[in-house]
């Protein structure tokens, strides 16, 4: 389930390589994605929040909502404050809709917060994880994320089972599905 996904670009394009992706976002209306959103009640075992974090204008209460889901795996992607100055790029402009931002060691905190290990990958990427990955798989992973072109090639040599036929067919049935006992 992606997080803060916005329209649902990011679900629609997973969907279309086979992956059973949903979409969650509270200010944004799921147009790529749509019958393919967030249900309550509902398991998400991986969820992600790309360019999510730093949006948060009181992360202790909105960071609440992500962990109460539970996932085995929580994905974000956000740059860490290290003491950059006032022209840090990620800071933008005045306006910036940037409001917080997270020190290596403030992402530990939240990952022991709420029972979680985290794990700095390269690109600005963490993973809080339930369980702990053993170091070797950790390295293995590292070494193949830092180099852009091994990635590509994973992902091309992928078998993907697009879910767009299933996911149209899905929502055809809901359409002209009978509401009920609606008066003429």
């Amino acid at each position: 389930m992606d997080w803060g996904g916005g329209p649902g670009l990011l679900v629609r394009m997973l969907r279309d390589v086979g992956i059973d992706a949903y979409n969650y976002d509270k200010y944004v209306k799921n147009h790529f994605a749509s019958g393919f959103s967030r249900s309550d009640g509902h398991r998400y075992t991986f969820v992600t929040a790309f360019e999510v974090f730093e949006h948060f204008a009181n992360p202790k209460s909105d960071l609440e909502p992500i962990f109460a889901l539970q996932p085995s795996c929580l994905l974000v992607s956000t740059c860490l404050y290290t003491n950059q100055g006032p022209n840090w790029s990620y800071l933008g402009p005045a306006k910036s809709a940037h409001v917080f931002f997270y020190s290596d060691e403030a992402l530990r905190l939240i990952g022991r917060r709420y029972d979680y290990q985290v794990v700095r990958f390269p690109h600005e990427m963490t993973l809080f994880v339930r369980r702990p990955i053993a170091k070797r798989r950790l390295a293995l992973i590292n070494m193949l994320l830092a180099n852009d072109r091994f990635v590509e090639i994973i992902f091309a040599l992928k078998r993907k089972w697009s879910l767009s036929a299933k996911d149209n067919q899905m929502i055809r049935e809901l359409i002209d599905k009978p509401i009920g006992n609606v008066p003429d």
